[in-house]
């Protein structure tokens, strides 16, 4: 049940994570394409196996911190279905080149 709390808190965080990269990228770099989306996903792809890395051989992380990081806050950020929504959403916009 405690292994439960901390991905339900680390996938909060990470939802809200990405939501916020989505809004400040979308700002700089318009909505036209999925750059928030692109960033979220490269960031937590790095951050994963960085955090998966320098945590693999240590007891200093507990269990509980290390399944509510990767698999909460970083499964949250690097969500593929968000991806897939907005490259679908382009293609029904008839944007089939960013789609692509």
């Amino acid at each position: 049940m405690r292994e439960l709390l901390f991905v339900a808190l680390g996938g909060a965080f990470g939802s809200l994570s990405r939501y916020g990269i989505t809004l400040g990228v979308g700002r700089v770099m318009g909505t036209g394409w999925p750059w928030g989306t692109l960033l979220a996903n490269v960031l937590g792809c790095l951050a994963a196996g960085f955090f998966v890395q320098m945590t693999m051989s240590t007891d200093l992380v507990s269990k509980d911190v290390k399944i509510g990081i990767a698999v909460g806050f970083l499964g949250a950020l690097t969500t593929f279905s968000t991806f897939g929504h907005e490259t679908f959403r382009l293609a029904m916009d008839g944007s089939w080149g960013p789609a692509a």
